[in-house]
């Protein structure tokens, strides 16, 4: 640590001075609050900003307002910090500045050989044309904004997306991403049906399993607590499981976005194996390469692509066109 701040003025202040490599500031400071000081660093010293934010609904759409503008991601940090609250955050912290560094030193990489094959038509009686299933983590509320606006409102396939996130701000992110977004965006619900053109976001402290209604070409959601022994809650793994439980493969697309650890390698390595498409997020693009770089290593990723280039891959796969 090379510098402490009172408040967001003398933080932004500091910041100008020192010029350190990571920044972590929370929401809510006096003098200068934490968005406004954010947005001063950002343009007198780029660097990495890590946002401290209160568990509500309130913190939620403050956070996300501040990844929009630029923050590389979020911690939350609960209402009373005893010893092991405090213990925790102190944890939560190390992990992301040190994800930040591995994404400030990640390399370029050879995207020759990653187009796209052909779209493989498929006539089913299902009422969606293919399902699309996206995971990420660290880094992930801006990579998906930037990834889904491509996708047209009329899309004619589902996409579920989970997003390691907790149980308050699911609701707000979805909430967001449906003003933003020209797609239909839901936080999932427990026995909703599927529909095309919707995009489902995974609720947080649960798992969203994807079902086939009994008798029916028609899928649904199911929100699960179980299983229980999964490093996160949404997993990613728990869905794309579901997914190729449920759907013929060669219905479905898997992305893997930015995030750390392994959550949804082993799932889109399985859906790659029974013939589904399946796109790893590039070393490139990702602001952490862990999840995608997985999938890479056991197999699972048929294409490795840039963010900026994935939302139109899947377009053109679906529809038979670019956009």
């Amino acid at each position: 640590m090379i510098g402490v701040a009172r408040d967001g003025r003398e933080g932004v202040e500091k910041a100008v001075k020192l010029r350190p490599d990571v920044v972590t500031m929370d929401i809510h400071m006096p003098e200068m609050d934490g968005i406004t000081a954010m947005q001063y660093i950002l343009d007198l010293t780029p660097c990495t900003i890590i946002i401290l934010s209160v568990y509500s609904r309130k913190g939620a759409l403050i956070t996300f307002e501040a990844l929009e503008l630029g923050a590389f991601d979020y911690v939350t940090k609960p209402e009373y910090l005893g010893p092991d609250e405090m213990e925790g955050l102190i944890r939560k912290l190390k992990e992301r500045i040190l994800a930040s560094a591995m994404g400030r030193s990640r390399r370029e990489v050879d995207l020759r050989d990653t187009a796209p094959s052909a779209a493989r038509a498929s006539e089913t009686d299902y009422p969606y044309r293919r399902a699309v299933m996206i995971g990420a983590s660290t880094g992930g509320p801006k990579t998906i904004m930037d990834v889904l606006q491509d996708i047209p409102r009329d899309f004619p396939a589902p996409i579920f997306l989970v997003q390691h996130m907790p149980s308050l701000f699911t609701s707000s992110f979805a909430e967001r991403l449906n003003q933003k977004l020209k797609l239909r965006v839901v936080e999932a619900a427990h026995r909703m049906l599927v529909e095309p053109g919707v995009l489902y976001v995974a609720p947080g402290g649960m798992h969203m399993h994807i079902e086939k209604v009994i008798g029916k070409m028609q899928l649904r959601i199911a929100i699960r607590s179980l299983p229980a022994n999964t490093a996160f809650r949404p997993s990613v793994d728990v869905s794309l499981h579901s997914l190729a439980e449920n759907l013929p493969a060669h219905m479905i697309i898997s992305v893997l976005l930015t995030g750390m650890g392994v959550d949804g390698a082993q799932g889109m390595t399985e859906i790659r194996r029974k013939g589904g498409m399946t796109i790893a997020e590039s070393e490139q693009t990702a602001v952490v390469y862990g999840m995608p770089k997985a999938a890479v290593e056991q197999g699972g990723a048929e294409h490795v692509l840039p963010s900026y280039q994935i939302g139109k891959v899947i377009v053109k796969e679906v529809l038979g066109y670019g956009v």
